[in-house]
């Protein structure tokens, strides 16, 4: 196994110079003015001195080589602080080893005697570099965890801790992890002996397979290790005093240093026009030189015997070439590159400091983390966004439910006003506040003492009394929807503010004073509900959760497995044994993943009713925009859960394809569920998102809603935002076959072409969903690209039900498809868009509250959408006209100066005389012209902020190229030589 150390460092002193000089000389520029700096040292073949071109191309490496150095002697001395980071570890030695070693250091540590009484065990500090894996080591509260360990005891209850993720996934919220049972119960046990079997380091930062066997020689049972015992290194400990943890990966192949790879390497439309441009003026001085090589051996054939004096010094025709090559060689200037990455600097220090994109709320202004791509924001012509925390708030409300095929709403105390509801056909399917729901229930449930029954014999007794035979069925889901919505889920309750107060307050002071921790916010919205309807959840431990029901005394439910959420699976469920004792498994997840798997069972007539209401239900949420999950159950008995259990620990504590083997396991039990309820969730727009949207289309920017939602809520949130118009064709493409799909594209395509004919030009919208997308990436390539051309053409697409990696296929393969006449531009907020993002020319990061992972890949970050305004319009376009004036009056400047050069070849003879002194000629692109257009590459500003934000129309600028492509620049070529006809030609007329 390797050591702890980690080096972020690129060089070391031996190293440093060969490396950097390969990678300068590898750029074409730095490799062109080489080749003509070895020119001008061969004798005879300059004539402008031998180090008019290798001076300044040695300032402007050196100049960039020491940037590097510096920077990299900071990551020297970042990697220093980590890797001497003290580290308490565990040593067991012989006593009599411990003894003299004590005394040769001092050490205050305190040594504990083992009971084979021949060695002892003491806490030594030692740098976190010399950590290897199997040490076992003593991790603090808030100290940085410093190698990924799996924990093994705690001081919280049941081997419970608490870590921020914020420095691995800028996740601030908490999330739980829980040793082994095994582990903490015996951790203190001087005799166990522990096997740990892992698999190999691998990047997947949510991923962990391994086993512990407690025993000598593996004789013990085995206990599965998932992500849930692992803690990463460059996470921190929070809540918990200390932990116990072995190590498992240390230095390089902790999976934070083996996600720290280079991002693809991005280069600006203009950057590359400039690499043409300069290749294209590389051949014109090629061309001129062989024009004057042959001028000058027609000048020595006819002209030169007339001039007696200049006898015996012609060159060679190779000579001659070459010496024209070096004459002409500033027409590529030798300071574009340097001088251009100066003015870029500048741009984006102007970005960061615009108080136009900074969100007072959050505290977060702009950042942009690339200089090579400012001018890129200006000619973006299609925008792939994510929905949910980028174009919402991330700010999730419960407001609806549905169970036992009747809808309720709920009014939240810090949001009152729920959405307007489209109206239903039938009355009776009208909303109803859910409090009187709670009431019936409450009512049902208390006994005369005033103490909850939860038994199905309570409330079967309670409805004995009723003349509906159904009642007991009702009562009976009513309630376990409830339980379901404050037990489904990963989510762990911060006592934090109650444990700090003075003496033991009432549950009704305290319940509200629990702050839930979860990485979803959904999960944080439906434990806030559930709380707000007497289901208060009112702590997690290792073992199982403690719920309390309408302000009874909590009840114990004991956690018997937990089956995540991933994104095949799209559901997550629990295995609870009840407090009565029952074991009962509870699921949520999209509607599709649950109704399949809906029971066929002897009350079909009653549950295909339940269901074609909540169906109708789901339907009218999503109209309203909401966010839908539905709940369903079913009970085990002791055998078949035994029985299943086994199968489970057997696939947990697999090594290779544990995640295939656990989704199988788990679709054994999650079948034959019978459907409890749907729950509704808003997540509302963020400020100004309608507004930018439109300037977006005024601009000319065509809009993609990438989300995971359901067609409904997905068509629903882009008629809000107006990216559908209330006079839109939306033209959906369906279909369950390649056949299918193609007819139905190109019906879209015949209609979306009449609906343009129109008077105004209409708008057309295209909705297509992921299991489309997935048909035609599978099937048919030709028909996925006859989609995007459809797709370019419209004004905007909504692609719901939409993967993370079928994001990045539709933004990837639109990359390819618009190059090089369109620009992609991506933007999101999770973990989940960073593939998106870093697919698209330009990737925006949301600074939101699915943590920083996605700002931290992008190129640019701001905190809302509607900042993408001032960006994209304001210093996007500012950028793009700066950076094409800048080359231009680069490549001008040049032209024109060095130009003289060509134009006095007739009075020399075209022997290749230089006009200038050799250092005028090295200082003028360093010293003499450098700042006039350094100034216009920073401070330009041909219009006003005010005029562009107001009207969008004017970014159209830089989506077609108007300000720098061939004719532009050749049009300057032709100043630039024209004025340096005038410069040559009037003093020779006047003197």
């Amino acid at each position: 196994f390797i050591d702890n150390s980690v080096r972020t460092s690129r060089y070391n002193p031996l190293d440093f110079l060969p490396k950097q000089l390969l990678y300068q000389f590898s750029k074409i520029a730095n490799l062109y003015f080489l080749f003509i700096s070895c020119l001008q040292v061969v004798p005879g073949w300059s004539p402008t001195g031998r180090f008019t071109t290798i001076f300044p191309l040695a300032v402007f490496v050196i100049f960039a080589m020491c940037r590097e150095a510096w920077d990299d002697v900071k990551r020297h001395r970042a990697d220093g602080v980590e890797n001497n980071t003290p580290v308490s570890r565990l040593v067991v030695e012989p006593i009599s080893d411990s003894h003299q070693r004590r005394r040769k250091s001092h050490s205050a540590n305190i040594v504990v005697p083992l009971a084979d009484g021949q060695r002892q065990a003491r806490w030594e500090t030692v740098k976190s570099r010399d950590l290897r894996v199997g040490d076992i080591i003593l991790v603090r509260k808030d100290e940085m965890i410093p190698a990924d360990v799996v924990v093994l005891a705690t001081t919280n209850g049941n081997g419970v801790c608490f870590i921020e993720t914020a420095n691995l996934d800028g996740e601030t919220n908490l999330k739980q992890k829980t040793a082994v049972k095994a582990s903490t119960d015996r951790i203190f046990a001087d005799t166990t002996l522990a096997l740990i079997q892992a698999e190999s380091p691998t990047d997947n930062l949510y991923g962990f397979d391994g086993y512990m066997e407690l025993g000598h020689s593996g004789s013990g049972a085995r206990h599965p290790l998932t992500p849930g015992q692992l803690l990463l290194r460059g996470s921190t400990l929070r809540n918990t005093h200390h932990v116990f943890a072995v190590v498992v990966y240390t230095g390089e192949d902790t999976k934070i240093r083996m996600n720290a790879t280079e991002p693809r390497t991005k280069s600006s439309t203009v950057e590359q026009t400039t690499n043409s441009v300069v290749i294209s003026v590389f051949v014109l001085v090629l061309i001129l030189s062989g024009a004057w090589t042959a001028l000058a051996a027609w000048w020595d054939a006819n002209d030169r015997p007339k001039h007696w004096y200049i006898s015996g010094l012609q060159k060679d025709d190779v000579a001659a070439f070459f010496s024209y090559v070096v004459l002409y060689n500033a027409f590529v200037p030798i300071s574009l590159y340097v001088t251009l990455e100066v003015a870029k600097v500048v741009q984006i220090l102007f970005m960061n400091v615009d108080v136009g994109m900074y969100d007072p709320v959050t505290d977060t202004p702009a950042l942009a983390r690339t200089s090579s791509l400012n001018e890129e924001l200006g000619q973006v012509q299609y925008l792939f966004s994510d929905k949910t925390g980028t174009l919402t708030e991330n700010k999730m409300v419960f407001r609806k439910l549905a169970v036992c095929g009747h809808p309720y709403f709920h009014t939240n105390p810090e949001h009152p006003q729920p959405p307007p509801s489209a109206v239903p056909e039938n009355p009776k399917m009208a909303d109803k506040p859910v409090e009187d729901l709670l009431r019936v229930l409450a009512n049902h449930l208390m006994n005369d003492g005033n103490e909850l029954q939860v038994t199905v014999a309570r409330m079967t007794a309670m409805a004995s009394a009723t003349t509906d035979p159904n009642q007991t069925v009702i009562l009976e889901r009513t309630f376990r929807f409830f339980e379901a919505l404050a037990l489904c889920h990963a989510v762990v309750p911060d006592r934090s503010k109650i444990d700090k107060l003075p003496a033991p307050q009432p549950p009704q002071v305290t319940d509200g004073m629990i702050v839930y921790q979860s990485s979803s916010p959904d999960e944080v919205a439906l434990s806030d509900a559930a709380r707000e309807m007497g289901f208060v959840l009112r702590d997690r431990s290792l073992n199982g959760v403690s719920l309390s029901i309408f302000g009874s005394r909590p009840a114990d439910y004991e956690v018997l497995q937990t089956l995540e959420f991933n994104s095949t699976r799209k559901r997550m469920s629990v295995v609870y044994r009840l407090p009565d004792g029952r074991i009962v498994l509870l699921c949520k997840g999209a509607d599709s993943v649950i109704f399949e798997r809906l029971t066929q069972s002897a009350r079909a007539g009653y549950e295909r009713i339940f269901q074609e209401r909540t169906v109708e239900h789901l339907s009218r949420f999503a109209s309203d925009g909401l966010r839908t999950l539905c709940y369903a159950y079913r009970e085990f008995d002791e055998r078949e859960y035994a029985m299943w259990s086994a199968r489970y620990q057997e696939a947990a504590t697999a090594l290779t394809g544990r995640s295939k083997k656990l989704d199988a396991v788990a679709a054994e039990v999650e079948r034959d569920l019978i459907l409890l309820g749907a729950t509704a969730i808003e997540d509302k727009l963020q400020e100004g998102v309608p507004a930018t949207i439109d300037a977006l289309r005024r601009a000319g920017v065509r809009v993609w809603m990438l989300t995971g939602d359901k067609k409904e809520t997905a068509v629903n949130i882009a008629g809000t935002c107006e990216l559908v118009k209330p006079y839109s064709e939306v033209i959906h493409i369906e279909g369950s076959t390649t056949g299918e799909i193609a007819r139905s594209v190109e019906r879209g395509i015949a209609r979306a072409a009449e609906v343009q004919k129109r008077e105004g030009g209409g708008h057309v919208v295209v909705v297509c969903e992921g299991e489309t997308l997935l048909t035609l990436e599978t099937q048919h390539e030709g028909l996925l690209l006859r989609f995007l051309d459809f797709g370019i053409r419209s004004d905007g697409v909504v692609c719901c039900r939409f993967s993370p990696a079928q994001k990045a296929l539709m933004v990837g393969n639109m990359f390819r498809r618009s190059y090089p006449s369109g620009v992609t531009l991506a933007i999101g907020d999770g973990a989940n868009d960073i593939p998106m993002i870093q697919s698209a020319h330009v990737g925006i990061g949301i600074t939101g509250r699915e943590g920083l992972a996605a700002a931290r890949a992008s190129d640019y970050s701001i905190a809302q959408f509607r900042f993408l305004q001032p960006l994209m319009f304001v210093h996007g376009r500012w950028a793009y006209n700066r950076v094409s004036l800048f080359t231009l009056a680069t490549f001008y400047k040049c032209i024109g100066f060095y130009g003289t050069q060509a134009l006095f070849q007739p009075w020399t003879g075209f022997s290749g005389t230089s006009l200038h002194e050799s250092w005028t000629l090295a200082l003028y692109n360093i010293l003499f012209s450098s700042l006039p257009v350094i100034a216009v590459g920073i401070f330009e500003k041909d219009l006003s902020r005010s005029t562009l934000l107001g009207a969008p129309e004017l970014y159209a600028y830089g989506q077609r190229s108007r300000g720098f492509n061939f004719v532009v620049f050749y049009t300057w070529v032709g100043q630039a030589l024209w004025h340096a006809i005038v410069a040559l030609g009037v003093p020779f007329i006047l003197f």
